[in-house]
């Protein structure tokens, strides 16, 4: 996914004032998020795949409030787009 990079290469020019750490953190989530918006809009998940993962990942309550919403997200983008 070279598109997910893109939103970084702004936070590059930041590096210089010091706060390479917050680059990090910041760049990490603005990728995850661009990733995250394109996988369903590309096709490459189906609706039968985040029920899947929401079914294998639910059992551990911690980890089912931290993926519960992306899930819900994700759903909502495959509407969006109407993929079954």
């Amino acid at each position: 996914m070279q598109s997910a990079a893109v939103p970084t290469l702004g936070l590059i020019q930041l590096d210089g004032a010091g706060i390479g750490a917050v680059n990090l953190i910041v760049g990490g989530l603005a990728c995850l998020a661009v990733y995250l918006t394109s996988v369903p809009i590309l096709g490459a998940v189906e609706k039968q795949d985040i029920l899947n993962l929401r079914t294998l990942l639910g059992g551990t309550r911690i980890v089912a409030v931290l993926v519960n919403p992306v899930f819900d997200y994700e759903s909502k983008l495959l509407s969006a787009v109407k993929r079954k």
